[in-house]
């Protein structure tokens, strides 16, 4: 199972619109994970009843991510490590 985001009062969007970047799917799909970033991608999922935000630590969680959203709307954000270190495992 992946890596997921859940601000304490706050919506998982506006989190990542206040501390992250909006990012094209192509700026994600090009995303290196062989050097050091101090970002990770993160996919919000809109899954009608509730929206999923899920961490894409690894090439691939993101391909999970990019091909698993089945026509669900998605976006992506960058986020930087320090805004997600509560939500890392160790």
């Amino acid at each position: 199972m992946g890596q997921y985001i859940n601000p304490e009062g706050e919506d998982k969007v506006d989190f990542c619109n206040r501390v992250g970047l909006p990012v094209s799917e192509e700026t994600v799909l090009a995303f290196d994970y062989t050097i050091p970033q101090d970002h990770l991608p993160v996919c919000v999922v809109d899954n009608g009843s509730f929206t999923a935000a899920g961490i894409a630590d690894s090439a691939h969680e993101r391909a999970r991510f990019h091909y698993g959203t089945n026509g669900r709307p998605y976006r992506w954000f960058l986020l930087p490590k320090s805004a997600l270190e509560p939500y890392l495992r160790k």
